[in-house]
């Protein structure tokens, strides 16, 4: 294919910065609309401790810290479109959401037999609920961290930018975190169930990546790597 200058593949970012970053927003929304519910299944099953919730909390972001550094290392070396890339993480994650449920009913029947039949003390127990837990939520948070990495690199152009650029996604990210957690705490699950939340979560999930994916069609010009 034709090489193309930087300055190119920064105009062409650009011309789609005006959506990716309310696609951004609306993913940090619906990802922590779907820690909140989460949550709130787990301890169901995992009890309502603070030890649990710890090693619940603990769960998530281990998750999104691996997914952080496992897909900012693929991204670095992708040769094919970084904003098609994203917009499969985002579908990955609201295919996730939907399974989740099924997921965590197939756990039930080990967590109790952990429970009532291995003659374990109460921090062992617990060990072995959280590698459950862990496991449980490992898939969809490994998709989930990914993404910031991902389309960090389809949009920072340049080591001079970085910060700047780092700083605009991370807080838009974070802004929609904060929005979606406070929405799942005091009106969704109120109001739609555990069920319709994480529906909704998974809803937005795949619009974003379904743009994503269209977006990413039409977005030609080679694109630059994350730096580093």
């Amino acid at each position: 294919p034709m090489a193309h200058t930087l300055p190119e593949r920064s105009r062409a970012a650009a011309s789609y910065r005006a959506v990716l970053l309310p696609l951004f927003f609306l993913s940090g929304f619906s990802g922590l609309v779907s820690e909140i519910v989460w949550s709130r299944m787990l301890v169901l099953v995992f009890g309502n401790t603070t030890l649990a919730t710890s090693i619940i909390l603990a769960s998530f972001m281990a998750g999104l810290s691996l997914g952080s550094y496992g897909w900012g290392r693929l991204a670095r070396a992708w040769k094919g479109s970084l904003l098609s890339l994203f917009g499969c993480l985002e579908l990955a994650t609201g295919l996730c959401a939907l399974l989740f449920p099924l997921w965590l009913q197939g756990a039930v029947p080990i967590e109790v037999w952990l429970s009532g039949s291995v003659p374990l003390g109460y921090y062992p127990l617990s060990v072995l609920r959280g590698l459950l837990c862990f496991i449980l939520i490992l898939i969809p948070t490994f998709f989930m961290g990914g993404t910031f990495a991902v389309l960090g690199g389809y949009l920072i152009r340049g080591e001079d930018r970085i910060g700047r650029e780092v700083a605009l996604l991370y807080g838009l990210n974070t802004v929609g975190a904060a929005l979606g957690a406070g929405m799942a705490g005091f009106f969704l699950v109120r109001h739609l169930g555990n069920t319709g939340s994480y529906g909704l979560a998974a809803g937005i999930n795949l619009l974003v990546g379904l743009a994503a994916l269209l977006l990413g069609r039409k977005a030609r010009l080679p694109e630059g790597r994350p730096p580093g």
